[in-house]
């Protein structure tokens, strides 16, 4: 006998939509059905952060509510569909509808993950003071290094996160400071202030940056993995 499978993907996503089956006699008796938004381990979904685009004519309507008063990582999304009255099941082949669920599953906000991608060029040395967090990778070529540090901190809370100091080499100077940018979803949360050293002959010879960050006051955020870019 013919069903009705409802899908909706998560891929790339930090929760799972199991697929849900539908008998002829399970339409027949009622035209809402119950999908669960499920969040992996550490992660947190709210029906506030869910929503549908288009869908195609066998669906009247999709909505969502919380499965607890309390959003947290026990929390699970309820998608109530209502089906159109007019799927035709005969035969012997399914009818498939995809349900198109856009959400975002959040994490603890204290935490933020940053990577650090220095430029290397000839006559300047690098030196990095980590004054917040843990170096959780390091890759360091000929032609750039990139460190990736973990930094925790409350919701609310802002500080240093690290110094980054370009000293020029003997018999060198540096003609053109170093440029930087963030790539996130969150810039107004940096705060980049830089100092300059200059010799007798007013030749750049050492720039320093400071880099601080503050935290999202909000208790879960969608995960955020940033970069600060020097060259």
């Amino acid at each position: 006998m013919a069903k009705i499978i409802l899908q909706a993907s998560s891929f790339k996503k930090n929760y799972t939509i199991e697929t849900l089956s539908i008998t002829s006699a399970e339409y027949a008796a009622g035209s809402m059905f119950t999908m669960e938004v499920k969040p992996k381990e550490n992660y947190v979904v709210d029906a506030a952060d869910f929503t549908s685009g288009f869908y195609e004519n066998n669906i009247t309507s999709i909505s969502y509510k919380n499965n607890s008063s309390i959003v947290d990582f026990s929390n699970k999304v309820i998608v109530n569909i209502v089906l159109s009255n007019s799927i035709a099941l005969e035969g012997g082949s399914n009818v498939i509808i995809f349900i198109p669920i856009t959400g975002v599953a959040k994490t603890v906000s204290n935490t933020l993950t940053l990577t650090d991608e220095t430029e290397q060029i000839e006559g300047v040395t690098v030196f990095d003071k980590v004054i917040s967090g843990t170096l959780k990778t390091s890759n360091i070529t000929s032609k750039k290094h990139s460190k990736t540090y973990t930094v925790t901190g409350s919701p609310g809370e802002s500080g240093a996160i690290m110094q980054k100091v370009f000293i020029a080499d003997q018999g060198y100077y540096i003609s053109t400071p170093p440029q930087w940018r963030v790539k996130s979803r969150a810039k107004r949360n940096y705060t980049v202030t830089s100092q300059q050293f200059k010799d007798d002959n007013g030749d750049l010879f050492k720039k320093v940056y400071n880099i601080s960050y503050s935290f999202p006051t909000s208790e879960y955020v969608e995960e955020y993995n940033d970069k600060i870019i020097f060259n």
